[in-house]
């Protein structure tokens, strides 16, 4: 029995995520060639979900920027599915690597 409340446990954890006050630091992973250039600190990309993969979209070209890598992306999803919108601000471009913090719209 105790085997299956556990499971039970980790069934409701899934969704413990508070779309609403969502905030971390992340770097972007896949930056296509060219992009980095165009990434300044303060510039603020839209996140979406591309098929279960969260990403960043370049404002200004409408493109993809680079993926976002985060332990509950999953958690992510469903809240994007549910209206919640997301933009990851760039903090920092240093040799090649973009930080950026992820927060609501």
């Amino acid at each position: 029995m105790s085997g299956s409340s556990g499971g039970n446990n980790r069934g409701n954890d899934t969704y413990n995520l508070d779309c609403e006050a969502v905030n971390f630091k992340t770097q972007l992973r896949s930056i296509p060639q060219g992009t980095i250039e165009q990434m300044k600190p303060k510039l603020r990309l839209p996140v979406v979900d591309n098929d279960g993969t969260v990403q960043a979209i370049h404002p200004d070209t409408g493109k993809f920027a680079g993926s976002i890598a985060y332990a509950k992306n999953v958690e992510l999803i469903r809240c994007m599915s549910e209206g919640f919108g997301y933009v990851a601000t760039v903090l920092k471009v240093d040799d090649g690597l973009v930080t950026v913090q992820v927060t609501p719209e």
